[in-house]
């Protein structure tokens, strides 16, 4: 039994106590004879001798010691209740109000450690931020209510999971830490603080997984140790804490001296704890399960062999009848296990699992933890039933699942692992007896465990695994787990996370090959509409989430509007305050959605479908098994499809080396570059030639817009490679879909593409014979809808003022490559008129300059060089005059009056296949930006072609004297580069990568 003054957390100088008790040496029979005198003392309620607050503080630090003694909750309310008489009693200017509010946070803590309650969470909260108000700002007892309520959010966040609770966490446990930082007498609160802002960032990390999270989580821990003595008995739980962090570190990055780390803080944590210590094996625990963690990753027997002895010195301080016995129990079991899983041994298993059977027999029904060894238990079962076949054994699995399911509470936050496990046990048993009432329970478990308290990446795991399931066995209800995975796609790609990190989470959990892999499974099932919602969730994930921090808020109302604005602005450029803003953006959403349902919501087909009222949108997807289009006709359509029965992924792939090979070959960039493979030999020798005659030199021509190290004369390849690549487009591709469109009666004007996958990069718009159609390309159907909504709200109500950036070179001493853009700059000035015209040429053409022009005109003309970044897309820039314009920067500007730009530069439309249709090269980013309308390139640019292009193009769009549109520049681009195309010697790499993007 801990004595009474372990346990007091309370002010108890107690200022007016009027009971002279003695009782220095705490009894149960002791405390009971106090709360009788005290108790007494209060009915009396003598007018000469009045109870005071202190009594009512003092009858709650009685009941408090007998709680600490006995456990009975009776007492643990009547403390409660008398720390909120001893409120009552105190005026708020008194100090001591401050001291008996804090006062009832505790003992409210206390009874939640027992039963959580929401009213008892609010009311400790209330307590304490009562307190809080009522205190100076930078006084030492602030920093302790501050941490206090901190405590309170963090016991709450670990419960309920709700975001809110775990930014007040860190906010407090900072204000708390920094008040005390300037107090050396606060040096311990100050250990306690930071302790507390690592766990916690260590949780913002696991639900958000920002790599940065866990590095402050790491500084925050060491800060903790560093200033906490070798004889406080809390350091070793500390420097466990900083050993878990380490080992989180090292499960994402893999770095081996991370998890050596984690080991040598184990070691510190065990040297420092007693030997008779009754933590010292919780200590030993933790030190094993990281000894597993490295010999499970590292496979060195000797850390099996430590995990082994630390288990059994652990074992050896733990008393036989303590409650926890159990635990530590199956720690050995699950060491058995892990040897198994490495050597194969089914001997380990079989004693792994008779240990589990034998612990989980002993427990009583009410212990905390024997859902959790049954449910390891389970594991074993069908560990076993994997290796022998045996079906008694998945039997006896599915029957501990569906008791630990039955048996847990809905609030168990292990409750959504305990529902997968049962789903998936049932599945394979399904899988093997084709009963009925399997499937329907398999489809009712896993829905249900996406709705509990469960990490974003594991649920999106086990909802891909459901669509696994459903698309072999029950085709028809895919849509409902591909629903259920992708609407989880917010919170992995988290927006307040940096955009790195979320292209990060892109390829960590493979969004192209589920999005794929989605569509194609529907497409199969004949369920075309399904097909294009999932696609149009899982297609550029980054890009729709910038587009919803520059949204259309076109009839919501103003205020909320504004607000959210706001919000979408400092959401770009924060990162401290990302949680709080994403969580007031969320409850802004919420409340704005009560009156505009699909407002920055998934949109269904009947909204979708609208992105084709300017024309046919065709969308491509591609997938191991087959390659399809889907076609979207009209506003009223429903979607066709159209099989692509000669593509293949690999195919497709060939090509884009193909298309890679030959660009190197013209000493033009583009983006990836590699060697030429096995792959795009065998394609160039299907097509009746082999690569050598494919790819013999015939002329050169002026540079390309390259970044500084292209240099010297341009080597162009055969144009018979460029013929048959594109040949072979029109034929598999672009063909087919020309037909459709001609048998529904549409036999020209508009088109959109919405390449994916391997389909993302080939020119089809160049690959047509006839100029029938004229092409433009879209990221997504939102940001095409997007772009066509924009357009009544800017019709008529912007200047039509050119912006003109003309860089020839990036700085006084840089040479000169671009020759061709002072030419340029001044045809499209005698096209539209000087007095239209914002023009930055050369020296003018700084960053900040730029980025003012891009705010203030409508109509933009970047004439320089451009580089992608193909590890952050973001990074991709604009190389002007001493400095780079990054799209990141543009991307968190707002451009109100932005309608079209063209980006004369290098590589400004090539994306990332690896990103499924993450648009986020340059002119991607400026549709995303808030442009409607986009000219960029596939690959570089020749210079002499920039002047002829931009004269033609601006000439169409203000002939016979007319304003320019939009919804011109698309035919616009297709005259100029018919021109191009028609001149004498200008090979197909000079008039191929010219595309239009938006509408």
């Amino acid at each position: 039994m801990s004595k009474p003054s372990d346990k007091k957390r309370y002010d108890t100088s107690g200022r007016d106590f009027n009971a002279t008790l003695d009782y220095p040496d705490y009894t149960v029979a002791g405390g009971t004879q106090a709360i009788a005198q005290l108790e007494e003392l209060i009915e009396k309620n003598d007018p000469a001798r009045p109870p005071l607050p202190g009594t009512y503080k003092a009858l709650a630090d009685q009941y408090m010691f007998r709680f600490y003694a006995e456990h009975n909750p009776q007492d643990l309310d009547a403390a409660v209740k008398a720390n909120q008489e001893s409120v009552t009693m105190v005026p708020p200017e008194d100090p001591l109000h401050a001291i008996f509010l804090q006062n009832v946070a505790v003992t409210l803590q206390e009874r939640l450690a027992i039963k959580e309650t929401a009213e008892d969470y609010n009311a400790a909260i209330q307590s304490l931020q009562e307190a809080i108000r009522l205190t100076p700002e930078w006084n030492s007892t602030r920093a302790s209510f501050l941490k206090d309520l901190a405590d309170i959010f963090w016991t709450r966040y670990q419960s309920w999971q709700d975001l809110k609770d775990l930014a007040a966490t860190l906010q407090n446990f900072k204000e708390a830490a920094d008040i005390s930082a300037f107090d050396s007498q606060l040096k311990e609160m100050r250990a306690e603080c930071l302790d507390g802002l690592g766990k916690a960032w260590r949780a913002r990390f696991t639900r958000l997984r920002d790599l940065k999270d866990l590095d402050t989580a790491q500084q925050k821990l060491k800060e903790s140790v560093a200033l906490t003595p070798d004889s406080d008995p809390t350091k070793p739980a500390r420097l466990q804490t900083l050993a878990e962090i380490l080992g989180d570190r090292y499960k994402w990055q893999k770095k081996p001296k991370d998890i050596h780390a984690a080991i040598e803080n184990h070691r510190k944590a065990i040297k420092l704890t007693p030997e008779d210590d009754p933590g010292r094996a919780i200590t030993l625990e933790a030190a094993v399960q990281t000894y597993l963690e490295r010999y499970e990753a590292l496979g060195d027997q000797k850390d099996l062999d430590i995990a082994l002895e630390l288990y059994h010195e652990s074992m050896e301080l733990i008393p036989p009848d303590d409650s926890n016995i159990g635990l530590f129990h199956g720690q050995l079991a699950e060491l058995l296990l892990a040897r198994y899983k490495k050597s194969g041994n089914l001997n380990d298993l079989e004693v792994s699992l008779q240990m589990y059977q034998e612990i989980v027999d002993s427990m009583d029904e009410t212990h905390r933890d024997k859902l959790m060894l049954m449910s390891a238990l389970s594991h074993c079962f069908e560990s076993r039933f994997d290796k022998t076949g045996d079906l008694r054994d998945l039997e006896s699995s599915i029957q501990i699942c569906q008791e630990v399911v039955d048996k847990m509470l809905p609030q168990n936050t292990s409750a959504a692992d305990y529902l997968n496990a049962l789903a998936s046990a049932l599945a394979e048993r399904y899988e093997r007896t084709k009963n009925p009432a399997d499937l329907d329970a398999v489809n009712m478990y896993y829905a249900a465990s996406l709705k509990g308290t469960i990490k974003p990446e594991a649920a999106w795991t086990q909802a891909t695994y459901w669509a696994s399931f459903l698309n072999k066995f029950q085709p028809s209800n895919l849509p409902t787990a591909y629903e259920a995975a992708f609407n989880l796609l917010p919170d992995i790609m988290w927006i307040g996370n940096s955009i790195s990190v979320r292209h990060e989470a892109i390829r960590r959990i493979d969004i192209g090959k589920v999005t794929s892999t989605a569509t194609k499974s529907c497409i199969d099932s004949l369920l075309f509409t399904s097909a294009i919602q999932i696609l149009e969730q899982g297609l550029a994930t980054v890009f729709q989430q910038i587009l919803q921090l520059k949204p259309d808020v076109t009839g919501v109302d103003p205020l909320k509007a504004e607000r959210l604005k706001q919000i979408s602005v400092e959401l770009y450029s924060s990162s401290a305050k990302g949680l709080e803003l994403v969580i007031e953006r969320d409850e802004l959403l919420e409340d704005i959605r009560k009156e505009h349902t699909y407002f920055l919501r998934p949109k269904p087909y009947e909204i979708l479908r609208q992105a084709a009222q300017g024309g046919p949108v065709i969308i491509l997807n591609s997938h191991e098994k087959g390659c399809d289009a889907l076609i979207i006709l009209n506003p009223t359509s429903e979607p066709l499809h159209i099989p692509l029965p000669n593509l293949t992924s690999d195919l497709l792939k060939s090509q884009r080396g193909v298309l890679k090979i030959l660009l190197q070959k013209c000493n033009i960039g583009i983006r990836g570059g590699g060697s030429t493979s096995s792959k795009i030999f065998d394609v160039l020798k299907s097509h009746g030639a082999s690569l050598k005659d494919h790819l013999k030199p015939k002329f050169s021509a002026r540079g390309t817009r390259l970044d500084a190290h292209q240099e010297g004369p341009m080597i162009v390849s055969t144009q018979q490679a460029f013929a048959d690549m594109l040949n072979w487009l029109w034929t598999e591709i672009v063909r087919p879909v020309y037909q459709v469109l001609e048998t529904h009666g549409i036999q020209g004007g508009r088109l959109w593409w919405l390449p994916t996958g391997e389909f993302s990069g080939l020119p089809l718009h160049a690959s047509p014979p006839t100029a029938q159609f004229i092409h433009s390309y879209t990221a997504t159907l939102g940001s095409l809808l997007e772009a066509h909504a924009k357009k009544s709200a800017a019709t008529g109500s912007q200047p039509k003022t050119f912006g003109i950036v003309g860089v020839t070179q990036t700085g006084p001493l840089k040479k000169q490559y671009l020759q061709g853009v002072r030419e340029e700059v001044e045809k499209i000035i005698s096209v539209v008129g000087e007095s239209n015209v914002n023009k930055l040429e050369g020296k003018d053409a700084t960053v900040n300059a730029v980025m003012t022009q891009l705010q203030q005109c409508p109509w933009i003309h970047l004439a320089c060089h451009g580089t992608q970044d193909p590890v952050d897309p973001t990074k991709s820039r604009l190389l002007l005059y001493r400095g780079n314009l990054e799209l990141n920067t543009i991307l968190e500007k707002p451009l109100p009056n932005a309608q079209f730009v063209f980006l004369a530069a290098c590589q400004s439309a090539m994306g990332d296949a690896e990103l499924v249709n993450e648009s986020f090269h340059l002119g991607g980013g400026f549709i995303a930006a808030g442009f409607r309308s986009a000219v960029g390139t596939l690959w570089s640019m020749n210079d002499e072609d920039g002047p002829l292009v931009a004269e033609l193009v601006y000439s169409h769009l203000v002939r016979d004297g007319k304003e320019p549109e939009v919804y011109d520049t698309a035919e616009a681009l297709q005259l100029a580069v018919a021109e191009l195309k028609a001149r004498k010697d200008v090979p197909y790499e000079r008039w191929i990568p010219f595309i239009h993007l938006g509408i």
